[in-house]
């Protein structure tokens, strides 16, 4: 069969969302299936979804209108990821703007579904060449096969470059204001074998950098026979990936014990980066979200942390606006922020979703209030970031260029202690990891540098 199926994938979300769209990217036959960008025209648009917080929903409830109104007829949308499983009143409301729902658990049947309609509209266009006739005509040049593997995502370079790849899905936590257990399911772990080939498969793709990801990365191993734990996979991937880097994306810090932070200190592939969450500086507030430590704990983890692996960047979450917060419990969370060594902090209004704990609590802080907190948060952290970006003048760094702009005549990239640095060099280094030595940095805590080296 010679017929093909235009598909596109927007997502929206995290690392782990971004990761399992990039699979599903290259999961699908070539063969069959031409992958286009969001905006092109397509017969599917599977939109990934996220359900952390109700800002993401509306933003992927904006996403599913866009595609249906801009679509054209006999166009489908195919919606997966946390959504589905999380809140089936929302999936509900947008019934008739999708074709198919798809839970996070079982996106491996997408391949196989798409497929079968592949095969049904085939079947039901006997008098066309290709079951492309009901959209206009449209060229694409996808220029080399790497490239074509990634479009419709994001910049090919960047995906090579850096991607992400999901070792470990689900969460049985159950934080009082996270509805992603419920869209997610139970905990699972990609056996250690195979995150090693498909670290493989993405360096022959060009990746430079793979970024290990998960929905609670650090109980990756826990449900594997034999049991293994995080730290065994830092020591695994330091020793056998192939590739010039490993990062770590964000882990709880209850998983933070002797036997990691001794991984992590002696990994030579292992970024220098950590990103641990600490959602609040005031321990009833902790308490009420259901984080099990004390900001006590916290702040003792980190500095083991750093005491292992100076130089480490480090950096962290923090949700303002959680009920029952008071100024006085707020006040107590950015003293806590202005003194961790922290080199970024990402900051997030609470957001109650339906069936969490959270939602239903008293004392919710006002949003207008919820917005004050979070601004105030960001200039802290932009502070922090500022800061780190001065301490680095002088150093030599290796990013990997995801990009160049075109006027500006700069590659931009991110480096190993996850800091964007910024230089001139030629488009060749894009997707590259290449030297700088960095002579500045601007307001934004971007570093600026001088590119002394390149492989």
């Amino acid at each position: 069969m010679d017929t093909k199926l235009r598909v596109a994938v927007l997502t929206v979300g995290c690392r782990s969302n971004q990761s399992d769209s990039e699979w599903l990217v290259r999961a699908l036959d070539r063969d069959r299936f031409e992958v286009v960008d969001v905006s092109s025209p397509a017969d599917v648009t599977i939109v990934n979804s996220c359900a952390v917080t109700q800002a993401a929903v509306h933003d992927v409830a904006r996403a599913v209108h866009g595609v249906r109104r801009t679509s054209s007829e006999g166009a489908r949308v195919l919606l997966t990821g946390c959504l589905v499983g999380a809140d089936p009143d929302e999936v509900r409301r947008l019934n008739r703007e999708f074709w198919r729902a798809v839970p996070s658990w079982e996106r491996d049947q997408i391949p196989a579904i798409l497929e079968r309609l592949r095969e049904e509209l085939a079947g039901d266009e006997d008098d066309h060449d290709h079951v492309h006739d009901h959209v206009h005509d449209h060229d694409h040049d996808h220029g080399n096969d790497h490239d074509h593997d990634y479009e419709g995502l994001r910049a090919a370079k960047l995906l090579r470059a850096r991607p992400n790849l999901r070792v470990q899905d689900g969460c049985e936590h159950r934080c009082a204001y996270c509805a992603v257990p419920a869209g997610r399911g139970p905990e699972r772990s990609m056996p250690p074998e195979q995150v090693l080939a498909r670290i493989g498969r993405l360096a022959s793709h060009g990746a430079c950098e793979v970024v290990v990801c998960g929905i609670n990365l650090g109980r990756w191993g826990r449900d594997l026979v034999p049991a293994q734990r995080l730290s065994n996979l830092v020591s695994m991937l330091d020793s056998r990936a192939p590739v010039d880097r490993i990062r770590l994306a964000s882990i709880e810090p209850w998983i933070v014990d002797r036997d990691f932070i001794d991984a992590f200190a002696s990994a030579h592939r292992i970024a220098p980066h950590v990103h641990l969450p600490i959602q609040s500086g005031d321990d009833g507030v902790l308490r009420a979200m259901r984080r099990p430590y004390t900001v006590e704990w916290f702040v003792e983890t980190v500095s083991r942390l750093i005491a292992a692996r100076p130089g480490l960047s480090l950096g962290t979450d923090v949700i303002a606006g959680f009920p029952g917060e008071s100024d006085a419990a707020f006040e107590r969370t950015l003293a806590v922020i202005r003194d961790l060594p922290v080199t970024y902090v990402h900051a997030f209004g609470f957001s109650p979703r339906p069936g969490t704990p959270a939602a239903s609590m008293p004392d919710q802080v006002p949003s207008a209030e919820i917005g004050r907190r979070v601004r105030e948060v960001m200039r802290i952290g932009l502070g922090k970031r500022v800061d780190f970006a001065r301490s680095l003048v002088g150093d030599v760094v290796h990013p990997v260029f995801a990009l160049r702009q075109r006027r500006a005549g700069t590659l931009v990239g991110v480096a190993g202690r996850y800091i964007t640095v910024v230089t001139e060099g030629p488009a060749t280094l894009a997707g590259r990891l290449a030297a700088v030595r960095v002579e500045g940095f601007d307001e934004h805590g971007r570093v600026l540098g001088c590119l002394i080296e390149h492989g």
